[in-house]
């Protein structure tokens, strides 16, 4: 990325912290969904606008080099929008396909399953009537929309070559890397190369955060929700 990966996922870090301290006063259930506030209206505003930096930095790293439709990506500032941020990403990481599972309820997650029906996430549309007008629009800024924006947020991150090696570096991806287990080096080139994973001999890949679980495919193991809650609880001995 243009910027440095490892300060664009401290920024990350802190707007989670920001979420999870939110919700020490209002807990993550289904029936708070809708609850809205001045203060998540700036932390959604936050989000959002950190998910645009991301687009509008990502498209300039070498993994993007040659993929059809990116240089006049990069040579139109006009052109850098969500639409065709779907027609980029989803084509090369499979977005609209991946869940991740907040670690809170262990639910899942799909921040832009919308994507594969064309259109917009909805917590797009909510961070954008907030950064347009946030007073007429305050109602938006709901405890589901931020929690959805920080989820995409959490993704892009794990997908992307160049951020998911700080993710490894930093063992938010756990995979037996280091110790007895692969070398991370081993691991980034076989990360890098995109899901589903082609190598056998890795033992299971997930992510997990304070907030968020993730669990990597490959092409030999098929996990349902069930089994990925399992791989994310808290009883999971990990590596």
């Amino acid at each position: 990325m243009r910027e440095n990966p490892e300060l664009v996922w401290e920024v990350y870090l802190s707007l989670e912290d920001e979420f999870l301290n939110y919700i020490k006063y209002i807990p993550l259930v289904s029936n708070h969904d809708n609850v809205w506030s001045h203060p998540l209206a700036n932390l959604l505003n936050n989000v959002g606008s950190c998910v645009d930096s991301f687009f509008k930095n990502a498209i300039f790293c070498e993994s993007m080099d040659g993929f059809e439709g990116i240089r006049p990506l990069r040579e139109e500032e006009s052109k850098q929008n969500m639409k065709s941020y779907r027609e980029i990403f989803d084509a090369k990481y499979h977005l609209s396909d991946k869940k991740i599972f907040d670690l809170q309820t262990l639910s899942p997650h799909n921040p832009f399953l919308k994507w594969k029906e064309g259109k917009t996430p909805l917590w797009w549309k909510d961070y954008t009537g907030i950064k347009h007008d946030r007073f007429r629009n305050k109602e938006r800024a709901t405890l589901k929309s931020t929690l959805d924006a920080l989820g995409g947020l959490f993704l892009l991150f794990l997908i992307h070559k160049e951020t998911m090696c700080v993710l490894i570096d930093r063992d938010v991806v756990k995979n037996g890397c280091g110790g007895s287990g692969h070398p991370k080096e081993y691991c980034k080139s076989v990360m890098s190369r995109g899901e589903p994973f082609d190598e056998q001999g890795l033992n299971q890949i997930y992510a997990k955060t304070a907030l968020f679980g993730y669990v990597f495919e490959d092409k030999y193991r098929h996990y349902d929700d069930d089994e990925k809650r399992r791989i994310l609880s808290p009883a999971y001995p990990g590596y």
